[in-house]
C-alpha cells in the first residue's frame, strides 16, 4: 500500500505543477497577444510609429483654449486671443482644429512669419452657430463670434469632423455671413480630416507584418483609410462652396494615387494620427507648412 500511496501523491504534486504552468504560459500567451508580439524584437522606426504614442492632446491647450465637453465659455483663457499683430489669424472649431494649433504656433514661431495667432476650440463643437448638438456648444459658438466681432481678425480657419452626423451643416452659410459681417477678409474652410478606420499606428504595423520583413514601413497607404473619404470630401466641398466660403481639402493635401501619408516624413518617427485622424504634433506642422501661402496670402 505504501507505494500506491506515494504515487498517488506524487500524482497530486505533478498535476498541481502542471496546472501553475499552463496560467503561466496562458498569461504569457495573452500578454504576448494583447501586445501585438513583443515590439523589443522590431525595428526602431517601427517601434517608435506604433509603440511609442504620445500624448494626444499634446499641444492643444486643453481646458485653457480646447475646451472639454463640461465647461463654458467663461473658461476661455485670456491668452487664447492674441492682439499684437497682423495679420491676425483665428482657428474656430472642434478638437480637430485644436489639434491643427501646435502646427500653426510652430509656423508663427518660424522666422519666416510674424501673425498673431488665437484659437477658440471646444471638444465636439463644430464653428457652426445656432446649432446645440451638445450641451454648451452654443454657448462657446456664441461667445466666440463675439470675440471675433471685437478683434477682427484677418483671417479665420474653421476645421473639423464635418461629417459627424450630428453636425447640422445647414448652418454653415448664416456662420459664413457672421462672419463677413464682422469684417474677416478671408475665411478658409479646412475639409474633412483624413479618417481611419481604427488607430492609424495598428494600420502601420498590420501592413509592416505583411513583409518583407526589412522593408520601411510604408509611406502613404490605402490600408484602414475610410471607405467613403472621397465622397463625403467632395460632399462637404460643395456644401462649402454654396456657402460661399474657401475650401481646402485636407484628403487632397495628405492624400494621392499611391494612399494617405502615414507619417509627414520617410524621416518622421511620429505617424499623422495616434487615433482614427486627430493630427499628431509633427503632422499639424507639416498640414500648417502647406496652408501657410493659402493662409497668410490677404486679398488685395
Amino acid at each position: 500500500e505504501k507505494p500506491i500511496r506515494i504515487a498517488k501523491k506524487s500524482s497530486t504534486i505533478i498535476l498541481k505543477v502542471l496546472i501553475v504552468l499552463a496560467v503561466v504560459i496562458g498569461y504569457l500567451g495573452y500578454s504576448v497577444y494583447n501586445k501585438q508580439g513583443y515590439p523589443k524584437r522590431y525595428p526602431a522606426i517601427i517601434q517608435q510609429l506604433t509603440t511609442s504614442q504620445g500624448n494626444l492632446q499634446d499641444g492643444w491647450r486643453v481646458y485653457k483654449c480646447m475646451l472639454e465637453y463640461e465647461q463654458p465659455a467663461s473658461q476661455f483663457a485670456e491668452y487664447c486671443i492674441e492682439k499684437n499683430q497682423r495679420p491676425h489669424v483665428f482657428l474656430w472649431g472642434d478638437s480637430h482644429a485644436g489639434s491643427l494649433y501646435p502646427g500653426l504656433l510652430a509656423l508663427q514661431k518660424s522666422t519666416h512669419n510674424s501673425f498673431a495667432l488665437s484659437q477658440r476650440t471646444g471638444a465636439m463643437c463644430p464653428a457652426l452657430l445656432n446649432t446645440e448638438m451638445r450641451p454648451l456648444c452654443k454657448d462657446l459658438n456664441n461667445s466666440t463670434i463675439q470675440v471675433i466681432r471685437q478683434t477682427q481678425p484677418d483671417v479665420v480657419v474653421l476645421y473639423g469632423l464635418w461629417s459627424h452626423p450630428s453636425y447640422d451643416l445647414s448652418q454653415l452659410a448664416p456662420t459664413i455671413q457672421e462672419l463677413k459681417k464682422a469684417g474677416v477678409q478671408k475665411i478658409i474652410m479646412l475639409g474633412v480630416p483624413v479618417m481611419w478606420e481604427g488607430k492609424l499606428p495598428d494600420h502601420i504595423l498590420a501592413q509592416w507584418r505583411e513583409g518583407p520583413p526589412l522593408a520601411e514601413p510604408a509611406l502613404r497607404s490605402w490600408r484602414g483609410v475610410g471607405k467613403d473619404l472621397t465622397e463625403l470630401d467632395e460632399k462637404i466641398s460643395k456644401i462649402a462652396s454654396q456657402a460661399g466660403v474657401e475650401y481646402i481639402s485636407m484628403r487632397q493635401l495628405f492624400c494621392n494615387e499611391q494612399g494617405c501619408l502615414t507619417r509627414p516624413s520617410l524621416n518622421s518617427s511620429a505617424p499623422m494620427s495616434y487615433d482614427y485622424g486627430h493630427l499628431t504634433v509633427p503632422a499639424a506642422s507639416y498640414a500648417a507648412d502647406l496652408l501657410a501661402p493659402k493662409i497668410l496670402t490677404l486679398p488685395k
